[in-house]
């Protein structure tokens, strides 16, 4: 064992000769070599993927080719192809570069599903079929295939079925400081990639992959495995669990981190180091869940801390408890008793043995039948404060003492997202109705729940809990609105606008406004009998037409246009305006429509009235400042959704952008006569900063709003500037 421990440290510092400080990175990459895996690296360019997979084959004389995925890439482009040889009158098999020992799949997910699924036989089957004719691959050969998480547009994301073909999953990361001048130096004169020399061969390596098999696993440990992989399936996150592909792959990585530590075994810390690279990509988030910020690595991480092995458990370093000193007693007791022969001790030892076995049964029939079930509302705004009811029945014949029915709030502020309710007795075949109220934290889509209930009844020495109810129910939460007294959706003019129309007031026609002597053209139906008899000349009822805008707010959703940290960021404070901002337009009777471009487009179509309204919050309640498209862009994206002469509220959440960048976007809406109305939200000050952009001239801030407003919005000098802290009625209300 210690000589392939050696002969693996070996290959991991001759690659790391070209990579430089990632040796978790490089551990990865070679288990994966040793249990003839395929490797996924997801990370920004320029991190060192491709010579990673040089490295690797260098070191193992290995060969190595390397294909850059494209849209126009066919599969035959990488299995090869039969091409008809005129000499002969016979097809010659023309093999592809697929046919080699370590293959670089650079951005996989540029190329059609079509032509990514032409490596799934290759991965699984180490074999090609062209033409009904199977061709072996290489007895080594393995895939490192790199994808890149930001610029999605124009990307087919791997399917589910092909991302389980990869053994794991892994991150590069940027190098620290002082590991990116030592590659700097190490490139000063040539890349390190072409001195590597070979260190191990084919022979060897392949001893070592078989020796990975014969690392011991306790039958504890592979019931550990299987309870992490079990729990990714029935976890409330998730809407796919890992299969038990994942399973068997966690067990072999592990195996080969055994061997990489130079031991004969494997303990449950090495499965728990080796979970996430190899599961991470094998299950899938709910949407909602997303919302929440929750990440396959985040459900991974709480599964560890939650399932624990029988060798790993730390309560078994917990020795010293209440039920444990109780035993310990006991035993004390009836060895002095039988030693002795001292009939007080025998009874002493029968009263503690008792209340030690009743301690472990009571707490059981005190929660035994319980049924609890709860009702809240689907609905509420940030800050309001909702009542959650809580139904508890006990379905048996014996009474509940001390029970503890424990909730899962996340919707609550952090320190109050585990509410308790305390029932000293409970009746049996008896309802009761509990309740507890809590304040809304934060916007989002919430799963509220599991209930839990468990009883230490009489004494407190053991404690027994149970799942009550597994029924999660939905909670959504909008962001606070803010009154707004006006505000500039329309043209100050009497000239009809072609982005507005004629709008009747709801419940009935246009609000009447006089009476007037009739002309000729006016409808009979409009003669207010009334006041021609009175006057002895016909009178008709005159209305007044309000003009209806249509209102298009368009927010920021770039990623990195998210500035501050919880409830205070520019994110949270652009939602509530948006919010706000709609509620006004709709109340006067306007067309509202919604845009953002995030990682999905959320886009709500123009439409006025309550309903229009509600669209609109259950969409802010869910949007994230989560996609790669920058404003600018999202601006030119959005103008043909905008109707000519309408106005368009735009919230610029950074304000250190280039001016340039906006020139074609505004062109774009002055030539559709569109009103823009700008929200700049100081974005230094939620990152601590403490003057506002309109105060602070030297700040970029202050640059960029001042050439904005004077360069695209003179025409229409409507602006509003808000910092962090800042009482949104208070800005809205000039």
């Amino acid at each position: 064992m210690s000589d392939f421990n050696n002969s693996l440290n070996k290959l991991s510092e001759n690659i790391e000769k070209v990579i430089v400080g990632k040796k978790d990175v490089i551990d990865l990459a070679v288990i994966t070599l040793l249990c003839r895996g395929h490797l996924l690296i997801e990370d920004v360019p320029g991190l060192g993927k491709t010579m990673l997979a040089r490295a690797i084959a260098g070191s193992l004389a290995l060969h190595f080719k390397r294909i850059q995925f494209t849209p126009d890439l066919l599969p035959s482009d990488i299995t090869g192809v039969s091409i008809y040889n005129q000499k002969n009158g016979e097809f010659e098999f023309r093999s592809g570069p697929v046919f080699t020992n370590i293959l670089l799949a650079d951005e996989i997910n540029r190329t059609t599903p079509r032509t990514q699924s032409s490596l799934l036989e290759s991965m699984e089957e180490s074999q090609v079929t062209i033409d009904g004719k199977t061709y072996p691959l290489p007895e080594t050969f393995m895939v490192i295939a790199t994808q890149n998480p930001i610029e999605l547009q124009g990307t087919y994301p791997l399917p589910e079925a092909q991302l389980d073909r990869f053994f794991m999953k892994i991150k590069v990361g940027y190098p620290s400081m002082d590991q990116e001048v030592k590659v700097m130096e190490m490139q000063v004169k040539e890349h390190p990639i072409h001195s590597i020399s070979s260190v191990l061969s084919s022979s060897e390596l392949k001893t070592m992959q078989d020796a990975v098999k014969d690392v011991y696993l306790d039958k504890s440990v592979k019931e550990y495995i299987v309870q992490i992989v079990d729990a990714t399936r029935e976890h409330t996150h998730l809407n796919l669990g890992a299969s038990p592909r994942g399973s068997i792959y966690l067990m072999r990585a592990s195996q080969a981190m055994a061997l990489l530590q130079g031991v004969s075994f494997v303990e449950p810390s090495i499965v728990k180091h080796m979970a996430v690279p190899i599961l991470s990509h094998r299950i899938m988030v709910k949407p909602q869940s997303k919302l929440e910020g929750i990440t396959p690595e985040k459900v991974l991480e709480d599964i560890l801390s939650s399932v624990l092995c029988l060798k790993d458990n730390p309560e078994m370093g917990r020795f010293i408890t209440k039920r444990t000193v109780l035993i310990l007693i006991a035993i004390v007791l009836f060895l002095v008793a039988w030693n002795r022969n001292i009939n007080l001790l025998y009874g002493m030892f029968a009263i503690l043995t008792s209340l030690i076995i009743l301690s472990h049964l009571l707490p059981r029939y005190a929660i035994k039948g319980l049924i609890v079930t709860r009702t809240l509302q689907p609905a509420a705004f940030e800050d309001d404060e909702i009542e959650v009811k809580l139904y508890v029945e006990k379905n048996a014949w014996t009474k509940g003492y001390m029970i503890e029915i424990t909730d899962s709030m996340p919707a609550a502020e952090p320190s109050f997202r585990k509410p308790m309710v305390f029932i000293a007795k409970l009746p049996a075949k008896k309802k009761r109705e509990f309740s507890f109220k809590t304040v809304c934290y934060k916007r989002g889509v919430y799963s509220v729940g599991p209930i839990s209930v468990s009883s230490a009844y009489p004494l407190g020495i053991v404690s027994v809990n149970k799942p009550a109810d597994n029924a999660r129910k939905t909670l959504t939460i909008y962001p606070k609105l803010f009154s707004i007294a006006s505000f500039p959706l329309m043209a100050g003019t009497t000239m009809p606008m072609s982005g507005t129309e004629a709008m009747a007031k709801s419940g009935g026609n246009e609000d009447f406004f006089g009476t007037r002597e009739y002309r000729q053209g006016d409808s009979l139906k409009f003669i207010h009998w009334p006041s021609t008899a009175r006057h002895g000349q016909l009178i008709v009822k005159e209305f007044e037409i309000r003009a209806s805008t249509e209102v298009t707010v368009l927010m920021d959703l770039h990623k990195d246009s998210c500035a501050g940290s919880g409830r205070e960021t520019t994110l949270e404070y652009a939602v509530k305006i948006a919010g706000s901002i709609a509620r006004f337009a709709i109340e006067k009777g306007h067309h509202v429509q919604f845009i953002g471009y995030g990682e999905k487009q959320h886009v709500v179509p123009s439409a006025r009235g309550i309903d229009q309204l509600a669209f609109i919050l259950d969409v802010l309640a869910k949007v994230q400042a989560d996609s790669t498209v920058p404003y600018h862009r999202a601006i030119t994206m959005s103008a043909g959704l905008l109707r000519d002469g309408g106005t368009v509220v735009l919230m610029f959440s950074r304000l250190d952008s280039n001016i340039k960048d906006y020139v074609y976007p505004m062109g774009l809406l002055r030539s559709k006569r569109i009103k823009p109305v700008c929200v700049f939200l100081n974005d230094k000050s939620f990152q601590g900063a403490v003057s506002a952009p309109e105060n602070d001239e030297k700040s970029p801030g202050t640059r960029f709003v001042h050439e904005f407003m004077k360069e695209f919005a003179s025409e229409y000098p409507s602006a509003y500037f808000v910092s962090k802290g800042d009482n949104l009625q208070d800005v809205f209300a000039v």
